[in-house]
């Protein structure tokens, strides 16, 4: 979990305030709000990458940033709860020739699947056969970046 600290020295900005006009006050709040909730994106990122080892800019796609406006003063990021293609934790294909394998990092250590494959005409995803014939193929996905945040 990513742990943030804010601590506001109420005195300061009551004497502050008394200088400022109140109408500037909204947009203040708007605009602090919309560059912090840009530095807690990036947090976030560092810390799914450090937990999953995907790409950062995999990870930044997956991550809607809900800017505060002077109606609605709050900021969110919402990350999607979707499990995540293989493909993005940096699948590479192994082994013999005669026996191929899957090589996936999802956790910082390599872990083989052993009866998958990486077909070129499918983009890198990474399947496995689901019966003793040629087809049917099924995807194989990975968890979601929501999950790596609440670790």
């Amino acid at each position: 979990m990513i742990d943030l600290e804010v601590e506001i020295d109420t005195h300061n900005v009551s004497l502050f305030l008394h200088g400022v006009r109140a109408e500037a006050i909204p947009k203040a709040s708007v605009r602090a709000l919309n560059k912090v909730i840009v530095s807690v994106r990036q947090e976030a990122i560092q810390h799914v990458h450090r937990v999953r080892r995907m790409k950062k800019g995999t990870i930044r796609k997956s991550m809607l940033i809900v800017r505060a406006t002077r109606r609605h003063l709050e900021a969110r990021i919402k990350a999607s709860n979707r499990p995540v293609s293989l493909k993005e934790y940096s699948a590479k294909v192994g082994g013999s020739k005669a026996h191929k394998r899957v090589i996936i990092n999802v956790t910082g250590k390599r872990e083989v699947l052993e009866h998958a494959f990486m077909p070129a005409s499918l983009h890198g995803h990474v399947f496995e056969r689901v019966g003793s014939k040629a087809l049917p193929i099924k995807k194989l996905w990975g968890p979601s970046i929501g999950s790596a945040l609440l670790k």
